[in-house]
């Protein structure tokens, strides 16, 4: 218990004892829900996600820092917890709200060079087909930060991560002028890794089955609910619904 905050302590110790949440706030949300994860309490776990659902993601004025609040427990709640319905519910959210995957994006990845691996997987997630947003951002960052002359770390990452077919089914010029701008930065750089990346990405065709990447697994079934974790939580249909 050392490692929470007292208030949440608090919360989850009176919640045992009787068997309501009323303490639950958006500030100690995060907290309470791993120690109910933590100490497999079935019946918090589901409260939590009903409080995410009907607290965290009634955004009141659809603000960016909301928005980022909800995406960030999402992506923690998936990355540290293995609870993949919060990263649904957060999808779900905000393509029913409308709010533009593109501006929201374009402000999640400014800070390129500075996003963990968890949220870059995140943003391929949000971005779902449309993953020209995020090969807008690698693009804006290596010409600016770089000058064109390398490829860090994330921006190899990203390039590993995304699916390249779909990417370039869905968006062939956005591909082909991809392939021209990695090819020039690959021609300039020392680093073997570098080049190999570049090659298999410009490589990549419709056709070519091995080339789908490790997010199939995140988009398709970490990231997603799927029957495996309804069975975990039988109630989730009524959580979801109610």
């Amino acid at each position: 218990m050392d490692d929470f905050t007292k208030p949440a302590v608090d919360c989850f110790v009176e919640s045992m004892y009787s068997g309501e949440v009323d303490k639950l706030e958006k500030g100690i949300f995060e907290e309470v829900n791993k120690m109910a994860h933590v100490f497999d309490v079935s019946w918090l776990t589901k409260r939590c996600i009903k409080f995410y659902k009907t607290n965290v993601l009634q955004f009141e004025n659809n603000s960016y820092n909301e928005i980022l609040f909800a995406c960030e427990i999402a992506s923690r709640a998936h990355s540290i917890l293995k609870q993949s319905y919060y990263v649904r519910l957060f999808v779900r959210n905000i393509a029913s709200r409308e709010i533009s995957k593109t501006i929201f994006l374009q402000r999640y990845m400014a800070d390129f060079a500075e996003l963990s691996k968890r949220q870059i997987d995140m943003s391929l997630v949000v971005a779902g087909n449309d993953s020209n947003i995020v090969i807008s951002s690698l693009i804006t960052h290596v010409a600016k930060t770089h000058k064109c002359k390398k490829l860090d770390k994330n921006s190899l990452y990203l390039l590993q991560s995304i699916n390249v077919q779909e990417f370039r089914q869905n968006f062939p010029v956005d591909y082909n002028a991809t392939v021209n701008f990695l090819a020039e930065v690959a021609d300039v750089s020392e680093s073997s890794e570098v080049k190999g990346i570049v090659k298999k990405f410009a490589e990549t065709s419709c056709g070519n089955a091995s080339s789908s990447s490790s997010t199939d697994a995140v988009k398709d079934g970490e990231m997603d609910c799927d029957e495996s974790d309804l069975e975990e939580n039988a109630d989730y249909n009524e959580v979801e619904h109610g």
